[in-house]
């Protein structure tokens, strides 16, 4: 029987994310609540402070005017300018919860308050007051005329930080990553303490799918300030849209450690996802001693027990779900009485084929489980899987870094051949990956790496075979190398397919490159300057 694909945690009773719960903080006003929309945006800029008014000047010029600041970033003008971020920052924090209270309270005493800050601009145009102005424009949902008192503010102060970040939450509340990422980055040069900035960055490269350059700029965060709770919540949930359930696991249980709370269903989740069923089970039973009538956890905890062929008791904790559903839920009532009705018909216990799993589980096996006999297994079964998909590459590049040196050769052998085209092969990044490889502990990878990057019959691969070549001294794979240059740069540097390569052979053949790559380096400089971008 087809499992229960019941709403997963992440959709159903899945905590709510970093933004959301800031949301949910500034949306308890009882009858008065804002709009969800309005309240996200104004989530958001509660991390921003001041500005100022005046006329619509061209934001594009101001950006660049701030940009050629910032490379003069010892100039006396920016000094001048840091003298004035104290006081700054103190008549932003003194309004903020003023702000904040007028967003609670809502309706006449919002537009009250959004009417005096547009005054305060009038009388005196600052920075500050633009920026508090656009401030509370956004956390009132409006958002372009918000945008104008940013850009207005950075007019008036280039080095005003507080306004990109301002015009950053804006571009990001239109879902545009990349435009609201360049303004958090423009703020972090100016302030490189300006956490909410880096922040803000960090969530924009994870939108982006860019999840290195996110997790680094979550680090950078947490080096500083390690009990931020909110941020290691971000960079967990990162983990998890990056297939990175073990990495998401440690941080959730950090989070746990220092006092955070509300991230148990997504713990219980990432077990799951690692196979990790009884540690899932035990959460999910402690969400429903908590709360017996939290129907999510009831159905996760039934698709749990399913997929072991726990059959009738599966059919009672969907029951128990059904029983607690709330009339409003958009759920499909139908379909989940149809699989009690079936799941009851079934024996009390089925066997289970334990190597039965669909292409997605096999796939969160190779990235996640903590045993290396079942990432072993995995690598094996999608190596040899007749079909290729999008996850099945991205997964086995992943799996490029496993600790297990047999699950790395098999993921490379079958990169190999899935990417062995040699236009394919000719890409910079592709090429950079493998050259990395060559630099692999265990002499299988650097030989199998050396053997695909000979196929690539491009002059991008010559440098990253001749750095690895003065380093190599196992025979197999000093040979891979070797017949990989040749084949490269048909420099005809011979050796004998039948001879054992001995220390003193490899130091001379080794010298006999070198002499030959400085004697032809004008063939390979851009390529030399591309590897250290």
């Amino acid at each position: 029987m087809t499992p229960f694909k019941g709403p997963p945690v992440g959709a159903t009773m899945r905590p709510k994310s970093f933004w959301d719960h800031a949301l949910a903080h500034a949306s308890m006003s009882g009858e008065r609540m804002m709009p969800r929309t309005t309240l996200l945006l104004a989530v958001l800029v509660l991390a921003i402070p001041s500005v100022a008014t005046a006329q619509q000047p061209d934001p594009a010029k101001a950006l660049r005017e701030a940009i050629g600041s910032l490379q003069g970033s010892g100039s006396r003008e920016l000094a001048e300018a840091r003298k004035r971020w104290p006081r700054y920052q103190e008549a932003i924090g003194l309004e903020m919860s003023r702000q904040d209270a007028a967003v609670q309270a809502g309706g006449r005493e919002l537009d009250d308050k959004i009417a005096l800050y547009e005054t305060k601009t009038d009388l005196q145009e600052t920075p500050v007051n633009r920026y508090l102005a656009g401030r509370i424009n956004g956390l009132a949902g409006r958002i372009d005329a918000a945008r104008v008192h940013f850009e207005r503010c950075i007019v008036l102060d280039k080095f005003f930080y507080w306004g990109y970040h301002g015009l950053g939450t804006y571009f990001a509340m239109r879902k545009m990553p990349e435009p609201a990422a360049k303004q958090y980055g423009l703020a972090l040069e100016l302030n490189p303490e300006f956490h909410r900035a880096a922040r803000g960055l960090a969530m924009c490269q994870m939108q982006m799918g860019r999840y290195d350059e996110a997790e680094s700029s979550f680090r950078r965060i947490l080096t500083k300030t390690p009990d931020d709770i909110e941020t290691r919540k971000a960079l967990a949930k990162m983990f998890i849209r990056a297939n990175r359930y073990v990495d998401a696991i440690n941080e959730f249980n950090v989070v746990k450690q220092r006092g955070g709370d509300k991230v148990d269903s997504w713990l219980a989740h990432c077990y799951v996802r690692t196979d990790q069923l009884d540690e899932a089970v035990a959460i999910y039973k402690a969400i429903l001693e908590r709360d017996p009538k939290d129907w999510a956890a009831a159905v996760e905890l039934g698709k749990i027990y399913q997929r072991t062929g726990k059959n009738h008791e599966a059919a009672a904790w969907f029951q128990r779900a059904l029983d607690n559903l709330p009339l409003q839920t958009r759920f499909d009532r139908e379909k989940l009485e149809e699989v009690i009705a079936v799941l009851l018909a079934m024996p009390a216990v089925s066997k289970v084929n334990p190597n039965r799993k669909s292409p997605g589980q096999w796939v969160d096996i190779l990235l996640n489980s903590v045993e290396v006999d079942r990432r072993r297994v995995a690598a094996r079964i999608i190596s040899g899987s007749p079909y290729r998909h999008p996850e099945f590459d991205s997964a086995m590049l992943r799996a490029l870094r496993d600790k297990d040196y047999l699950v790395r050769v098999r993921a490379l052998r079958t990169v190999g051949r899935w990417w062995g085209e040699v236009e394919r092969l000719a890409d910079p990044g592709l090429v950079g990956i493998f050259s990395l490889l060559l630099n692999d502990r265990h002499h299988a990878v650097r030989g199998m790496a050396a053997n695909i990057l000979a196929r690539s019959e491009h002059a991008r691969v010559v440098p990253p075979l001749m750095e690895r070549l003065q380093k190599e001294r196992n025979a197999y794979v000093f040979r891979q190398i070797h017949r990989a240059l040749n084949r490269n740069t048909f420099a005809y540097i011979s050796v004998s397919f039948d001879e054992e390569l001995g220390a003193e052979d490899m130091e001379r053949l080794s010298r006999e490159w070198k002499a030959w790559y400085d004697k032809n380096i004008y063939q390979f400089r851009k390529y030399e300057e591309e590897r250290k971008k």
